[in-house]
């Protein structure tokens, strides 16, 4: 993987999360997030609880979903954080209740 670009990954989410009513209730909670790293590593990064984990998935993580981003490519550092929010509204405009933490990079008011 290049240094300087991101991916943007999803994972489903247990009930027990609860983010809101459901208009489906056959669809999962989920999470919406950006990377530099592989997804599957940034899963592993939240579930083993590390100062970079999100709270929500690191207590209600079921798994990766990778037929919900698999199809996205690599993004620049600056285009990111918007494609995190623009893939969560997608998601949510098919019926899913989603979590995507708030706009823009973490480290980017450290700069």
């Amino acid at each position: 993987m290049a240094y300087g670009w991101f991916y943007v990954y999803v994972v489903e989410l247990d009930d027990g999360a609860c983010l809101g009513d459901k208009s489906d209730p056959s669809l999962p909670y989920l999470y919406v997030g950006i990377s530099g790293n592989p997804a599957e590593k940034r899963f592993a990064i939240h579930k083993e609880g590390g100062r970079t984990s999100n709270e929500l998935v690191f207590n209600y993580g079921v798994k990766l979903r990778p037929d919900l981003y698999k199809h996205y490519g690599a993004l620049r550092e600056r285009e990111a954080s918007d494609f995190e929010q623009h893939v969560a509204e997608e998601l949510r405009e098919k019926g899913y209740v989603v979590y995507a933490g708030k706009p823009g990079l973490p480290w980017q008011r450290f700069r």
